[in-house]
């Protein structure tokens, strides 16, 4: 997420004494370069899709604005690299391999998880048909093989 931008996505309920264990967590997986760096944001939150529309959580909310923790890219960093084309972005993606595996591997797991939470990212279903085909032929073989 670039500065100034905004996203669609999920929110965690961390109890209170699982909060240090839970950050630590996080820094380790999300902070390993530090191109990362950790901030409160605020977010809206909004029933889960299925939810039936406005069921309260614990605490009876409902479609609150809350705070966040996250971890945005920092845009001083050397490896952030804003404004990249497809193609540019594309060749990023075929050549990358992390931690845990080959960077095409990691943008089907993203797409694919993103798509059963019911949000399409424009840019990210682009580049998906790029690598694995139609993003709407995908999306159809995904739907047939979830029922």
């Amino acid at each position: 997420l670039a500065p100034g931008g905004s996203c669609t996505g999920m929110a965690f309920r961390v109890a209170r004494a699982d909060e240090a264990a839970v950050r630590a967590y996080l820094w380790e997986r999300e902070v390993p370069g530090y191109i990362y760096r950790e901030a409160r944001v605020d977010i809206e939150l909004t029933p889960a899709p299925g939810s039936g529309g406005s069921a309260p959580d614990r605490e009876g909310c409902t479609d609150l604005g809350r705070e966040a923790l996250t971890y945005l890219p920092d845009p001083t960093h050397a490896d952030f690299v804003p404004n990249l084309t497809d193609d540019e972005i594309a060749a990023r993606v075929a050549a990358a391999t992390g931690g845990r595996g080959p960077n095409r591997d990691y943008l089907k797991q993203t797409v694919d998880h993103l798509r059963v939470l019911g949000i399409e990212e424009p840019g990210l279903e682009r580049l998906y048909a790029r690598f694995f085909g139609s993003s709407k032929q995908a999306r159809r073989t995904n739907s047939r093989s979830a029922r």
